[in-house]
């Protein structure tokens, strides 16, 4: 009887114990829960505070790569944060070319601490083309610890500033550096497309290339030895010929998304199930190609680019009065 009361205060000391254990483990769970939240809480008000600000905000790392830019990038420049974001670099796609290099001196000086809280005035070009004037202010971000992350910098325009205090003074020099701005992007869209022609011609010959070989070698069994060893040096011939005339879809996609910047990215958004080969085909419909250039740069006959054209319409749910060179040239 005295075992048996002994073993029942033993197991209930252990429940006991466990109801502790437990309680104390829902309370840190709960304290770990509410830390959590205001940490949400916390990086929400953050993000709110640098999205809805009015000046361009931007956060850069130590090596100087672009980590962050805010919605306000829209009204300072016309591109969004994603573009901004996706350029190979911030200054060739924004910076005025004559300010470019003192922007980049500026930056590195920041980013190495070499000035501190010193701000610098350049000029941008927007996406409409148009020359503003703008101030940039830069601080160092550390975490609580003292690392150093890099800098978060804010971006004003003062264009109308400028124009105020009358350091802007002749508008017709500014209209002609606006020109000079328009005749260099004139230029460069005229050598892309010079560009994406000749890859088109390259890759054209590299299919024909393929095409030849293909219909040659089926033949050789059929041709006695002399014939077809000349027949086989012929074909080394042609590709020694074609050797140095080397693309790649990659290549030619690169090219073309400097040419027209945001098409795919477009066209994904708006149609997600467009698979690989539709997108290739909507690339070369922009490019206002024939059925049959069509065919000789992806291996198949104008009949079949005709088949995948009518399948695409029905896939992008065009109207009838809608082509597709006229869809496509609103991308």
């Amino acid at each position: 009887m005295a075992t048996s009361q002994k073993h029942n205060t033993d197991d209930e000391r252990k429940v006991s114990a466990i109801e502790k254990e437990l309680s104390a483990a829902t309370k840190k769970i709960q304290q770990i829960e509410y830390e959590m939240r205001q940490i949400e809480e916390k990086k929400d008000f953050y993000h709110k505070v640098a999205d809805f600000s009015n000046d361009w905000e931007l956060w850069f790392d130590t090596n100087g790569t672009l980590k962050y830019c805010s919605p306000s990038s829209m009204d300072i420049t016309g591109y969004s944060p994603k573009q901004i974001m996706s350029s190979v670099a911030l200054s060739e796609l924004v910076i005025f070319e004559k300010d470019r290099q003192d922007f980049l001196s500026y930056l590195k000086d920041v980013l190495a601490l070499n000035i501190i809280r010193q701000t610098f005035e350049f000029r941008l070009v927007t996406k409409s083309r148009q020359i503003r004037w703008c101030e940039i202010s830069c601080r160092a971000v550390h975490n609580k610890f003292g690392k150093y992350l890099g800098i978060r910098a804010s971006v004003r325009d003062i264009t109308k500033l400028k124009e105020a205090l009358g350091h802007i003074k002749h508008l017709s020099e500014e209209k002609r550096l606006s020109r000079e701005v328009q005749n260099k992007l004139t230029i460069e869209l005229e050598e892309q497309e010079r560009e994406i022609s000749s890859y088109l011609l390259i890759l054209s010959q590299k299919n024909e290339l393929i095409r030849y070989l293909e219909k040659n070698i089926s033949k050789l069994d059929s041709l006695n030895t002399q014939y077809r060893q000349k027949k086989i040096a012929e074909m080394l011939q042609k590709i020694s010929q074609n050797n140095t005339s080397d693309m790649d879809w990659e290549m030619f996609k690169v090219q073309f998304e400097n040419l027209y910047p945001g098409f795919y990215q477009t066209i994904k958004e708006k149609h997600p199930n467009l698979t690989q080969n539709e997108l290739k085909l909507c690339t070369f419909l922009k490019l206002n190609l024939s059925s049959k250039e069509i065919a000789g740069l992806i291996k198949i006959s104008p009949k079949s680019v005709e088949v995948a054209r009518v399948r695409l319409r029905k896939k992008l749910n065009l109207p009838h009065n809608i082509t597709l060179k006229k869809y496509f040239a609103h991308f």
